[in-house]
């Protein structure tokens, strides 16, 4: 689903989601569950709560790759990523197209 139609069936503006999505925005939990059920992916792992082994073996492998590092360090490997990964997502949305 592309974010303008995620905008549109929440009602957002377009430039208002993409800002959700770069973390520019706060998120009401009402409007993250909102998008957990239009995604069809339970709220429990938006939030990180439920442990399926993927979700789990991608935390120990974060949680290793970024032993040593302080927590300011670590917001800014996640800053740095963030934009990276938003290209990646809409790169495979247009594979998908």
């Amino acid at each position: 689903m592309t974010q303008a139609e995620m905008a549109e069936l929440m009602g957002y503006s377009t430039g208002y989601y993409s800002k959700l999505e770069r973390g520019e925005r706060k998120i009401s939990l009402g409007h993250l569950s909102q998008i957990s059920d239009l995604l069809e992916v339970p709220l429990q792992v938006r939030l990180g709560q439920e442990k399926d082994s993927t979700t789990a073996e991608m935390n120990q492998a974060f949680r290793q790759m970024t032993a040593g590092y302080d927590e300011e360090e670590v917001e800014l490997l996640i800053d740095f990523c963030q934009p990276t990964l938003h290209l990646i997502r809409k790169a495979r949305e247009k594979e998908l197209r």
